[in-house]
């Protein structure tokens, strides 16, 4: 209310339908409160250099996951009115001074936020930067902004997906600046049918979800390689060389995340802690979907449970969270409450897990 303003409002920079920047700008354009002082949310490793902050109306940015000594003292600097620095993205790992090779511009489309904080910790630790994105939308006004080397593209996100994003970026009727950017697919899934819709969409190449380090590694040196011999971009229509996946019933494996996270203990805890959180919220929906009879949301938030499961190791949630998947349509309405009723006690099993519950205390 213009008449009892908010002092101070935290706005998520990925969001849909409108981003929290197109929101700050309206309202800061619109003059709806003139008072309040925006901070903008924005995910590990997103990048505020090519973006004016100030002309989007926020006064600061934090990112997530926020740290609650980052947040008290933005808000006390807001309060005081102290200037706030934009902060440096140095959270996967404080003593990574690499740059980006040969300032490559990256782009990573990705909706999960679980996802997004090892994607973008993978990439630091190479000493690569790059922007973040949540939607296929998102991606294209983005690539209508800046003149991208290359895109990390999601094949499943929200408003729009990973394919019909593709699609929009090679047609001419497109106002990306470089329609022939190559795109790399991240996928949960991996069988031929569906590296034909990514290469037939225009995609350039695969990499199959949970990420490999090596296989990244591998695939970015290869793609940057071709941008920096100036090849042409067209000749990498080769099939994807993932394999299909086969997940095994393992609790929790340890080991296998800290290696993916090449062994950094604090960005594996608050990867762990925010997997946590979503998947107690995702459970939550799934039940109340159940409920109604949803079995649309039924299905959105036991895929996301399965990719983010996979990519942190826990397999069993994984496989369970994947069978409710696969079974959200099925025509006895029984089977998927099973399915959860198995899958929740998954879950319960990884609360108790010794290794799991180590990353979890405080």
């Amino acid at each position: 209310s213009n008449n009892d303003p908010y002092i101070i409002a935290l706005i998520d920079m990925t969001m849909p339908w409108m981003s929290g920047l197109e929101f700050g700008k309206y309202i800061k354009e619109q003059h709806l409160s003139d008072t309040t002082k925006y901070i903008l949310m924005a995910p590990i490793g997103s990048s505020t250099q090519h973006m004016t902050l100030h002309e989007h109306g926020f006064c600061a940015v934090i990112k997530k996951p926020i740290r609650p000594s980052s947040l008290f003292d933005t808000l006390i600097s807001l309060v005081a009115g102290k200037s706030v620095s934009t902060p440096s993205d140095t959270n996967f790992s404080e003593t990574n001074n690499a740059q980006p090779p040969d300032n490559i511009r990256i782009l990573v489309a990705e909706d999960n936020e679980v996802n997004q904080m090892v994607i973008l910790g993978l990439l630091q630790k190479m000493g690569y930067t790059a922007d973040v994105v949540g939607t296929g939308r998102e991606a294209i006004v983005a690539l209508e902004a800046i003149p991208y080397d290359i895109v990390l593209m999601d094949v499943q996100m929200p408003e729009m997906d990973g394919i019909q994003a593709t699609k929009e970026i090679r047609s001419n009727r497109s106002i990306v600046q470089n329609h022939q950017v190559p795109i790399i697919a991240l996928t949960a899934r991996a069988m031929g049918r569906d590296r034909e819709i990514c290469q037939n969409a225009g995609m350039d190449d695969y990499i199959c979800k949970p990420i490999n380090p090596e296989k990244l590694a591998a695939i970015m040196a290869r793609w940057l390689k071709k941008i920096k011999d100036n090849s042409d971009q067209n000749q990498s229509n080769g099939h994807p060389q993932e394999s299909d996946q086969n997940l095994t019933e393992a609790v929790f494996k340890k080991d296998y995340l800290l290696n993916n996270m090449l062994k950094d203990l604090t960005q594996t805890k608050l990867i762990i802690n925010a997997f946590f959180n979503d998947a107690k919220k995702a459970l939550s929906e799934i039940s109340d979907a159940l409920t109604e009879n949803d079995r649309t949301k039924v299905q959105h938030h036991a895929h996301g449970i399965k990719g983010t499961a996979i990519t942190i190791g826990a397999d069993a949630v994984g496989a369970a969270a994947q069978n409710l998947e696969k079974n959200a349509f099925t025509e006895d309405p029984q089977i998927p409450k099973e399915m959860f009723k198995k899958l929740i006690e998954e879950f319960e099993c990884l609360s108790k897990n010794d290794d799991f519950r180590y990353f979890t205390t405080p």
